[in-house]
């Protein structure tokens, strides 16, 4: 996330989620579809993200 100078605060309110559920879907804990989604709309590489269907970031890339 730093790469692409994102912060976690700013995409959970782009998310309309908490910092803490923000924590959880950048980790691959929670993966909402719609929230994903937003965040993709966000302009966060979906690379980055985990998979909704899977909970499992989209790539081995990683978020540091």
């Amino acid at each position: 996330m730093v790469t692409y100078g994102l912060e976690s605060r700013e995409l959970a309110r782009a998310a309309g989620v908490s910092p803490q559920m923000m924590s959880m879907i950048i980790s691959g804990r929670r993966a909402p579809r719609e929230r994903i989604e937003r965040l993709v709309q966000a302009g966060v590489p979906r690379e980055l993200l985990p998979d909704p269907r899977e909970g499992k970031r989209s790539s081995s890339s990683s978020i540091a």
